[in-house]
């Protein structure tokens, strides 16, 4: 991993936020995603641009010349999108961090309002918003408020979230062992069970582009596999019967007011539990017992 002197511009003091943008083979989008943080209405960043060992001719030749405000292009060998960010925060300088794919935007107020309230809660592990698709689907999606014990079963977190930097410390990172996807769902599983949740910002400040072929359709194809794979990372809670229910009284009030009964419902015949806690929520799970 190298770093292009050319095309780092070194702020005078220490940023508040470092913006994380893995790039493989989407140097006809990229400019994009950096322009859209340049455009921000809170000027206390940098840009960290890794380029994932791309194939692309064109997005190599741009790489290697880019040269933006506060941006710093780093080429290393294809090792994925998990490590590829654990690699881009690994160096980056800001309290705070924000994963930004390489063909997707974000709202110019996005970074300040995330910062202000990160800022006044020091507890607080990350903040996500709602977000809204562009490119072959144009729709927006609202997200529901952060629930730990809902993240548990479904990932209600987009990956593009503004989160602590000692809290990406203190959980080592993204798990590299999800290749296929599902590693920002891993990622807020593992920092909810350390104590590091997250909240919700009801604007749309996250755009994602749609795409024939893309990373949430590849990981749908994969998704038995992923899930699998997730629960194994975090047997000691998805194995755990007690914690499981400690968690559904710690947040359960706030899944019926946000799905009601037939979100758990759905949480009963989730994947993610083994079989004897799913057996257990069937016959535990009531309307009348999660008032």
């Amino acid at each position: 991993m190298h770093d292009s002197p050319s095309t780092y511009n070194v702020p005078s003091t220490l940023p508040a936020i470092s913006v994380v943008i893995p790039c493989f083979n989407h140097g006809q989008y990229v400019e994009e995603a950096i322009d859209s943080v340049l455009a921000s209405d809170f000027q206390d960043f940098e840009i960290i641009v890794i380029n994932d060992g791309s194939t692309d001719a064109f997005t190599n030749s741009l790489l290697k010349r880019l040269k933006k405000p506060r941006t710093r292009v780093i080429h290393q060998e294809n090792q994925g999108l998990a490590q590829t960010r654990n690699n881009g925060i690994a160096v980056s300088k800001g309290k705070y961090f924000l994963p930004l794919d390489a063909d997707d935007k974000i709202h110019k107020t996005y970074l300040r309002k995330a910062y202000e309230i990160l800022e006044a809660d020091h507890g607080l592990g990350f903040v996500f918003s709602d977000y809204a698709n562009f490119g072959m689907h144009d729709t927006v999606w609202r997200q529901p408020e952060y629930s730990f014990y809902r993240t548990l079963w479904e990932n209600q977190v987009t990956g593009c979230a503004l989160t602590r930097k000692a809290a990406w410390h203190e959980v080592h990172g993204y798990n590299p062992n999800m290749i296929y996807g599902y590693e920002d769902w891993d990622f807020w599983v593992n920092l909810g069970k350390h104590g590091w949740h997250g909240r919700r910002i009801s604007d749309v400040l996250f755009y994602y582009r749609r795409a024939d072929e893309s990373m949430v359709s590849r990981a749908r194809l994969h998704r038995k596999w992923l899930v699998k794979r997730l629960r194994e990372n975090h047997l000691d809670i998805y194995s755990d019967l007690f914690r499981i229910r400690s968690i559904r009284r710690e947040w359960g009030a706030k899944l019926v007011v946000t799905r009601g009964l037939i979100a758990l419902k759905n949480i009963a015949r989730s994947a993610v539990f083994p079989p004897s806690a799913r057996m257990y929520l069937r016959k535990t799970w009531s309307g009348k017992q999660m008032r």
